[in-house]
């Protein structure tokens, strides 16, 4: 059973790749359940299925096994005689912790498992085959987690040694992988399951068959309060063990097209490595303190009272640009110093060998510390112009948000990186294996001389034991400042709407010009709020009579609007913002101001559904943007003001808004629009106002430029990610700006009649 994945590539005209969506990524997994409804979930005493957030709740309370249940062989699953592959796939699920009862000598376990039977009150149930992860959580002495495969044996069965974490409360992302030989476990942060990585465990994969039963159960020291977690939504890949992912071997700037979906996306390649670090040829030791392991392609060190290294000469590769390069590596380092304080280091240097820290030498980079009598790794960054290697060329701790960091000392792998940009270099230390969680920075000039950096060297020039380590994943990449990794970028759509009163005109965002007839909108009405997919457009509520008709187009095809669903309140002066796949619905007024905001899914007509509150009551339309994750709503009026509180929300999970700053002006009939990563909001009652944010990063607006002339009352926007259109008033005129780039609206061209009170919407995101 299972879907085998082998990604079929059509290389079409003009740089273009066709595929199908579900070929891979989220698109191509056998399950996927958010759970919005519960598909037959059986449940012990103190576990529900929660509707209001779409989630299992299970409340661990006692010293035997609460087992909340699946059976993977329903219809919406795999379907009936269907189980999990016995040697392939992949499950993914978010899980949430939502108390913390803090360090305690005895704690409780967690346990996300597919087996073949449901005999589980105890932790040893009868035989039954499984594969799953298993994590301790509130133990003064041990938090960690487990991965297990198990032929006909118990919960504990075939399970791998234990990592240490740390799980205060809210979200883990849980990833369990069996590829017919291992089963790998690895908890993250982040929802990408590839950045925060908070540690991988494997074990060898047994032969079990016959796994039917998706488990989401625990087990209660009766000695404690109730543990309490939450499974949000679980997907599967069954018989694959990776996720397909779009292809990375085709050349920069293709574009993929989905042929069933209509989607685009556009490929930038990965930064070139100059250099991958291989341990079997150039890398020289002084010493017995360093083992240059061939096999695992690393270098074990040592801390000791002697002071050796390892070096690479770069010049056997290529010589370092003093404009920029960057440099990757991974350390794990245990134990705790004595005697003296191990320090070791790891960078650039002028000098390969050197039989003591007494020969000077140019160098930038880092030393690792660890204090005598101590487990805490505190790294450092270093550089010295012609002097040595000692306490004098560490120049300060590594930083983040202002406070020195420590890192465990418990075998932790983290990723360091040292980015040259010419004068500067900077010394970062990373959680996971993409460099996007940052835990630790430092930037500082390079010393005046110190240009001759020719070896990387590993060092130990400071006394002190106990302390071991390893050294790997070295690569280079020279020449640049920063590495960029393959990417599928969306593309944004090309044509743009306006809707008010009875029309619905349409553009094309990148050709000015004037606007072209459409279609009608099912409801004569005014201030509505519009929001869209890739392929449909959807405008919602609006004013005169108060209304809260949806209706919706599908854009590339002018048309009359079609019923959708209705609002859960009939309301105007609104605004919408989308993901790919959710619109959503805020404020307003209706008699009187409101701050809640509504839902829809954009492909699936139907009914809105509550999404939770803005920070205050708004209505006279809001200006509004997003990015693919985030949604901003800005400005408006209510309690009697003008308003200039921007928040956002996550477009993906209902809930009320945050703050994120506040508007340079306040003022309403507001609109917006955005790039990937900058919202722009525009306009606004006798104003000319233009104003940006980083989407990414709550904090006050910033003047952008003005408009052409005041906007007599709310208009509409539309965009492509590059070119923001604005339709402007009853002079019916139209103008744009290039998100990206400050300054000034220009002409557009005109809409079909001037209008005001306008909604717009696009095609992309």
């Amino acid at each position: 059973m299972g879907k085998v994945y082998s990604m079929t590539i059509n290389y079409l005209d003009s740089k273009r790749i066709g595929a199908l969506s579900t070929d891979y990524g989220a698109e191509s997994q056998t399950i996927s359940d958010d759970l919005t409804t519960n598909n037959g979930w059986v449940f012990p005493t103190n576990s529900s299925y929660d509707s209001t957030n779409d989630q299992i709740d299970l409340t661990i309370a006692s010293s035997s096994f609460d087992v909340s249940y699946i059976d993977l062989q329903k219809a919406v699953y795999f379907g009936s005689g269907n189980n999990l592959n016995d040697d392939n796939f992949v499950i993914r699920a978010r899980i949430t912790k939502n108390n913390d009862l803090g360090n305690t000598s005895k704690g409780s376990s967690l346990l996300l498992q597919v087996s073949s039977a449901l005999t589980d009150s105890s932790k040893s149930p009868n035989p039954q085959d499984a594969v799953g992860m298993r994590i301790d959580t509130d133990r003064t002495s041990s938090n960690a987690f487990y991965v297990h495969s198990t032929d006909n044996g118990t919960f504990w069965d075939g399970e791998s040694s234990g990592i240490s974490y740390s799980w205060g409360t809210g979200d883990l992302y849980w990833e369990i992988i069996g590829d017919g030989t291992n089963v790998t476990g690895e908890l993250f942060t982040g929802s990408d399951y590839s950045t925060g990585s908070l540690g991988k465990v494997t074990t060898s994969q047994q032969s079990p068959t016959g796994m039917r039963y998706l488990k989401f159960c625990g087990f209660n020291d009766p000695s404690r309060t109730a543990t309490q977690f939450s499974l949000q939504d679980f997907k599967i890949w069954n018989g694959v063990s990776s996720i397909p992912a779009k292809p990375t071997s085709v050349q920069d700037n293709y574009i993929l097209v989905e042929k069933d979906t209509g989607k685009r996306f556009w490929f930038s390649e990965a930064t070139a490595v100059t250099y991958t670090g291989d341990m079997s040829t150039g890398w020289t030791k002084t010493g017995s303190d360093f083992t240059i392991d061939t096999t695992d392609n690393e270098v074990d060190y040592l801390g000791t009272y002697n002071s050796q290294n390892v070096y690479f000469d770069l010049e056997t590769v290529e010589t370092l640009s003093t404009s920029g390069f960057v440099i990757r590596f991974t350390i794990k380092q245990t134990g705790t110093a004595s005697g003296d304080s191990p320090v070791f280091w790891f960078g650039c240097s002028e000098t390969g060998v050197t039989s003591a820290n007494s020969t000077a030498t140019d160098f930038i980079g880092f030393s690792n510390h660890v204090s005598a009598g101590t487990a805490v790794l505190r790294p450092y960054q270093s550089m010295s112009n012609d002097a040595r290697l000692d306490q004098s060329t560490v120049q300060s701790r590594l930083q983040l948000s202002g406070s020195n960091v420590d890192l465990a000392n418990d075998n932790t792998l983290y990723y360091y990186e040292i980015v040259r940009d010419g004068s500067n270099f900077t010394s970062n230390v990373y959680s996971d294996s993409g460099y996007s969680t940052l835990l630790a920075t430092r930037t500082n000039a390079v010393p005046a001389g110190g240009e001759v950096l020719r070896y990387f060297i590993i060092a130990n020039y400071q006394q002190g034991s106990g302390v071991t380590g390893t050294f790997g994943n070295f690569k280079l990449y020279n020449g640049v400042t920063s590495v960029v990794s393959p990417t599928w970028t969306p593309m944004f759509g090309t044509r743009g709407l306006f809707m008010a009163n009875a029309i619905i005109d349409y553009i094309t965002v990148a050709t000015t010009g004037n606007a072209t007839d459409f279609g009608d909108p099912s409801v004569t009405r005014y201030v509505s709020a519009g929001c869209n997919s890739d392929t449909r457009g959807v405008f919602s509520g609006g004013g005169g009579a108060f209304f809260n008709v949806i209706d919706y187009v599908t854009i590339a095809t002018p048309s009359n609007a079609t019923d959708f669903g209705n609002l859960t309140a009939s309301i105007g002066y609104l605004a919408g913002l989308n993901s790919d796949t959710r619109g959503v619905i805020g404020g307003g007024y209706n008699g009187a101001y409101v701050n809640f905001i509504d839902y829809i899914t954009i492909a699936s007509v139907g009914n809105a559904t509550n999404f939770g509150d803005m920070s205050v009551e708004r209505g006279e339309q809001s200006g509004s943007c997003h990015s693919d994750t985030r949604g901003i709503f800005a400005g408006g009026y209510g309690s009697g003001a003008y308003q200039n509180v921007i928040d956002y929300i996550t477009i993906a999970t209902t809930g009320n808004a945050t703050d994120f700053g506040n508007l340079t002006v306040a003022r309403k009939a507001l609109s917006g629009c955005n790039s990937a990563t900058r919202g722009i909001i525009w306009g606004g009652d006798s104003s000319t106002v233009i104003e940006y944010m980083t989407i990414a990063t709550p904090s006050n607006a910033t003047d952008f430029g003005d408009l052409l002339e005041n906007c007599v009352t709310a208009c509409g926007a539309c965009d492509n990610g590059k070119t923001g259109v604005y339709a402007n008033n009853t002079a019916n005129q139209i103008q744009y700006i290039t998100i990206d780039t400050t300054g000034n609206a220009t002409d557009f061209g005109d809409l079909t009649v001037g209008r005001t009170q306008i909604a717009g919407c696009n095609d992309g995101l």
